[in-house]
């Protein structure tokens, strides 16, 4: 099952390892960085069998050479955001670009809803599915931020 990833912005600069990773959307971006084909995310085979939706979000960093080197989950199953992890790091992206030219480590956040084949047909159904498993994904980033105060 293949499913296209939205990107979304996020806050920068994010700091690994000693790199300086801009964010998708930075203003000292010329270019963001992109997939240089649609990311192909595999729906984990239990939670098939299962036919068990989700909504995961998942941070890739990706190096100046369009490698995607270290994934974070966001929120979401980590079944699932494995999944889309997984895929990313398969995936080549064409790298961010500064201003003046020099490419540059960035990040992006991708969002996938697995739907399960029990999704409904019709767009306004399936619209408030993936609005109730977004929601969900935003309760527990903002219950784990409340639990760490």
């Amino acid at each position: 099952m293949s499913l296209e990833p939205e990107v979304y912005r996020l806050r920068p600069p994010f700091v690994r390892d000693g790199v300086r990773y801009l964010e998708y959307g930075s203003p000292d971006l010329e270019r963001q960085p992109r997939p240089r084909a649609d990311l192909r995310v595999d729906y984990p085979r239990s939670a098939a069998l299962a036919n068990t939706t989700a909504w995961v979000t998942v941070q890739l960093f990706i190096d100046r050479s369009g490698r995607v080197k270290e994934t974070s989950r966001i929120c979401g199953a980590p079944q699932f955001a494995e999944a889309v992890a997984g895929a990313a790091r398969a995936a080549r992206f064409d790298p961010a670009q500064r201003r003046g030219g020099s490419l540059a480590p960035s990040t992006i956040v991708v969002e996938v809803a697995f739907l399960g084949r029990a999704a409904p047909s019709d767009e306004d159904s399936l619209d408030r599915l993936r609005a109730g498993l977004q929601d969900a994904c935003l309760r527990e980033i903002f219950g784990a931020s409340r639990r760490l105060r």
